[in-house]
């Protein structure tokens, strides 16, 4: 007996400005419908591209067909949830004997957020329970059943129809993963809760991928939505190499740490026309330590900032990202981290860096979210909506309505002054890029500068 499986991945409801493009973007429905392609049909629906709740369940409403047996909503991010939530609500209307299961990131994080809402909610990987669910029609259970997923070897047979990948128009940016998981435990991070467990494709499958997305798409960009790109020193070195012989006109991103670099691989990255993020989060080393970025933050710090300068001797395109606010930080450490950063400013050579500075926000199950206790005992932390993704209103506002520390008490006015502070940073940096990192930029971004 044939069915169709619905893939959906559900509409951002209270974003605003905080999900820029309301597009993930990223290839999870595609290797999940790829996996299970040969059990069933398999439509695929994105919601989160923009436009309001009514016109979502509209186009819900469209996609559903008589023999749809199963729906499967990916919950990328807890900005997702109050739409998976109003999804299946409306499916629980309109088709109450459907099954429904539901995975992602904050299904992992959080899987007890779809208690009596999904059927199934998996944490981790999600292609091999949702092959489970696919080997024959299935029913709904009497109660919410959590699935645990293993961790995908991604290589072998590859499932995904990489030539008619992705959605969005020729000529823009596509997203590519050619690896899964994480070896760093940051507290912050909901990376690590699928397990420590990494794996990739083999260099010769990547650049068949990379080569096929190419000549099929035509992409201004490739992003690589690994969660460490360059976590695997060999085959990154390798990887460079392949791409750096295919040639092919196009920019690469990636997001990575600065403490795994080389000058060397700089170089290479600069020569195969990427664009690298640097997630540096701090430059105190002891918000180093509270965040988990490294056993010895000292040396991560010192590593990070030779390579950082590197990366500007280099006119390597780059970013710099920061978190500031972190449950312990005072007003310190944001001045030991200004200190560093502005420390990083080339000494009469070019700059090709670029700072974002945010504030942190507590993710579902992560370290943080479960230290919050602790923190408060601590620091005297205060999180105003500590489950602020199951609140309406504006998400940005609400998850990062906090105070660190109790130093902060007084002095509240402050806490955003790294946005200022941040604008004023780049203003000296852009200063003293290069033609060529400007034409880059303009490139990639559209204008001279990152929006």
């Amino acid at each position: 007996m044939t069915f169709q499986l619905l893939l959906i991945a559900p509409p951002v409801l209270h974003g605003h400005g905080w999900w820029s493009n309301r597009e993930a973007g990223k290839p999870h429905l595609d290797s999940l419908a790829g996996f299970v392609s040969d059990l069933c049909g398999v439509a695929q629906l994105e919601l989160d591209r923009g436009g309001d709740l009514d016109e979502a369940l509209s186009r819900l409403d469209e996609a559903l067909q008589d023999d749809t047996r199963l729906v499967g909503i990916s919950c990328w991010t807890s900005l997702h949830y109050l739409g998976t939530v109003a999804i299946i609500e409306h499916l629980r209307r309109v088709r109450p004997e459907l099954p429904i299961v539901v995975g992602g990131h904050h299904a992992t994080g959080m899987p007890s957020d779809f208690e009596g809402l999904a059927d199934w909610v998996v944490t981790g990987d999600g292609e091999h329970p949702l092959r489970s669910l696919c080997a024959d029609p299935p029913r709904r259970p009497p109660r919410t059943i959590v699935l645990a997923g293993n961790p995908l070897a991604l290589g072998g047979h590859d499932h995904i129809d990489w030539p008619n990948y992705g959605r969005s128009d020729h000529g823009g940016a596509v997203w590519i993963a050619l690896s899964r998981g994480c070896p760093y435990r940051c507290r912050f991070c909901i990376e690590p809760l699928r397990g420590s467990r990494t794996s990739r494709y083999s260099v010769a499958d990547a650049l068949r991928i990379i080569e096929t997305v190419y000549r099929a798409r035509s992409p201004r960009s490739i992003a690589f939505a690994d969660p460490l790109f360059g976590a695997h020193r060999s085959w990154t070195e390798e990887l460079l190499a392949g791409l750096e012989e295919l040639g092919l006109p196009v920019q690469y991103w990636a997001e990575t740490r600065a403490d795994l670099m080389t000058p060397a691989l700089l170089a290479r990255f600069r020569r195969c026309n990427f664009k690298l993020d640097f997630g540096l989060d701090t430059g105190s080393e002891t918000m180093a330590g509270l965040m988990e970025k490294a056993p010895d933050p000292a040396r991560y710090l010192r590593k990070s900032a030779e390579m950082l300068r590197a990366a500007d001797a280099e006119d390597l395109h780059h970013g710099v990202y920061l978190l500031f606010n972190y449950p312990g930080e005072t007003p310190e450490t944001a001045a030991e981290t200004r200190a560093y950063v502005q420390d990083l400013m080339p000494r009469g050579g070019p700059a090709s860096g670029w700072l974002s500075a945010q504030t942190f926000f507590v993710l579902p199950g992560t370290e943080s979210y479960r230290r919050l206790p602790e923190y408060a005992r601590r620091f005297g932390t205060r999180v105003d909506h500590p489950t602020w993704w199951r609140e309406v209103g504006d998400h940005h506002q609400l998850a990062t309505a906090m105070l660190p520390h109790e130093a902060w008490v007084g002095r509240e006015a402050e806490l955003a002054g790294f946005n200022r502070w941040q604008r004023g940073v780049n203003a000296r940096w852009t200063a003293r890029w290069s033609p060529e990192v400007r034409r880059f930029s303009a490139a990639f971004y559209g204008s001279d500068e990152p929006a």
